[in-house]
């Protein structure tokens, strides 16, 4: 701006600089997503906590890539222990939709669903795996070899039916990309299928 005389510029500047000042504090005030998700996942009522976990994507934009792999990632493997069964559904459904955020490094989210595959609530079970499923459509046949095949393998030689259970319906979606690893994946299926 080009005003003609220096008391007009003195109070844009001034004017300005206040707006930009009230901007500052305005923002220094908005509580972290991650905190809030925290003090959403304190309250004792389910539907809240279940809400919670559906602004994950929106939780991780916000906090952005590190951040949900060093503050986000392990909060939510601490809660698979002590959370509701419907809560673990949602973790396990919304796992996914942070992988697009997570910049090629979406790995990092099958330890977790590893281990909501294996806990007893068969809804949570399947919601696991299928998410596994969906991240695999997005992994490259290395990622599937290097990651996927030690992950089912993990689950097939478990010692609870659950994870064995998943790993029979994971398995016949990696199978064409497992590359050398087929015949022991093959024999791992056979044998699981031979169970009582």
């Amino acid at each position: 701006f080009f005003f003609n005389d220096t008391a007009t510029t003195e109070i844009y500047t001034e004017q300005i600089v206040g707006s930009v000042r009230c901007v500052q504090e305005t923002v220094s005030e908005v509580p972290n997503a991650f905190e809030l998700l925290k003090e959403e996942m304190d309250s004792d009522e389910t539907a809240v906590r279940i809400n919670a976990i559906h602004r994950l994507r929106v939780v991780g934009t916000l906090i952005g890539a590190e951040q949900i792999k060093n503050t986000l990632l392990p909060y939510l493997d601490s809660l698979i222990k002590k959370e509701d069964d419907e809560v673990l559904f949602a973790i396990a459904s919304e796992l996914v939709q942070l992988q697009p955020l997570l910049g090629g490094n979406s790995v990092i989210l099958l330890s977790m669903l590893e281990n909501l595959s294996s806990v007893e609530e068969t809804v949570v079970r399947e919601q696991a795996f299928k998410s596994i499923l969906h991240l695999c459509k997005n992994l490259s046949d290395a990622e599937i070899q290097n990651h996927i095949v030690p992950l089912v393998l993990r689950m097939a030689g478990g010692d609870w039916f659950t994870s064995r259970v998943s790993a029979v319906n994971i398995i016949p979606s990696i199978y064409p990309r497992a590359g050398p690893h087929k015949e022991k994946i093959r024999q791992k299926f056979l044998e699981l299928c031979n169970e009582e």
